[in-house]
This record gives C-alpha cells, structure tokens and sequence, in this order.
C-alpha cells in the first residue's frame, strides 16, 4: 500500500429523480425509511410516515403503492425498513405490528409473518434480500449484524451474535 491516502474520484449518473414538494400524491414523501430496486429496475420507496410503499418504473413512473396505515392484512402501524427480492417480492418490517407484511411481485399483499421474538433485537435498518429468499439485517441501532432466512424454525439462533428471522407458518 502507498504510504500516504488517494483520493478517490467517483463519477455519478442521475438514472431519474422521484418526489415533490407540490406534486402529485404519490410522490409527495413524509419520510422515506428506505429504498430498493428489484431484478427490473424497479425501484421501491418506503415513505414510513405515509405508511406505503410506492412502486416506481425505470423511467422514473409511478406503478402503485404498497400498504397503508391500519391494523389489517398488508397495512402498517410502524414500518421501518424493506427490502425487495430480484424477483419482486416487497418484505417491510413493520415494529408495530413486529413482525413482516410481504406483498407479492405484483403489489398484491401475501402474507404476514410475525418476529418471535428471542432476543431484544428486531430489524432496524438496511435490510437486504438474499438470493435465497432469506434476508440480512445491517442492524443500525443494534450494532448486531442478524440473519433472516426464510424457512427453518425459530429455535435455530446461531450461537453468535446474528438472529434469524423465519417468515414461514405467519411467525
């Protein structure tokens, strides 16, 4: 290595740009948690105040809009992050309703799947899908990287400090 740093030099493309102050609803955001782009380009916003996700194109156009605020199926109380498969499956941790609410490529909601809990730590931030189906959580107010995977039992806690979080059997 050089004794003394480099500089790095990083080149930037504007793909499009989302949001408003005065725009249309669905691109007025309260405060975005997260975002995410499944295989197509597709890119997912989690506007955690508005309790939604929406759904934008490649070019920057409004699909649809994920959720809403409410206690029933495929609505939030408190989402915090999200995390979006190739495929196009929307997973959104949800704290007030602990537990995930996933919605199908096609914006339909799938299913819910509630956090056993085992430890103090839930989902917190970063959450990225894995090419398996399972999920890694950066864990940004935990410090604690944990692991999510989407099959198994919840008794399978590894015995260092990642979690494992199953969204099968609605737990």
């Amino acid at each position: 290595l050089p004794a003394q740093d480099r500089p790095l030099i990083i080149a930037e493309e504007e793909i499009f740009t989302v949001g408003s102050v005065a725009g249309e609803e669905w691109e007025t955001y309260a405060g975005v948690e997260g975002v995410a782009f499944d295989g197509e380009g597709t890119l997912y916003v989690l506007d955690a105040q508005n309790s939604r996700v929406v759904k934008v194109n490649p070019q920057g156009q409004f699909l649809a809009t994920l959720g809403r605020s409410g206690e029933g199926p495929g609505e939030f109380l408190r989402p915090t992050t999200l995390s979006v498969t190739t495929s196009g499956e929307v997973r959104v941790f949800d704290l007030g309703h602990q537990g995930f609410t996933v919605f199908n490529p096609d914006g339909s909601f799938k299913s819910t799947a509630r956090v056993v809990r085992s430890s103090f730590f839930l989902p917190s931030g970063g959450l990225m899908s894995l090419p398996d189906g399972g999920m890694v959580d950066g864990g940004r107010s935990s410090g604690r990287l944990q692991v999510m995977t989407s099959g198994g039992g919840a008794d399978q806690i590894a015995p260092r400090p990642v979690n494992r979080y199953f969204l099968t059997d609605e737990t």
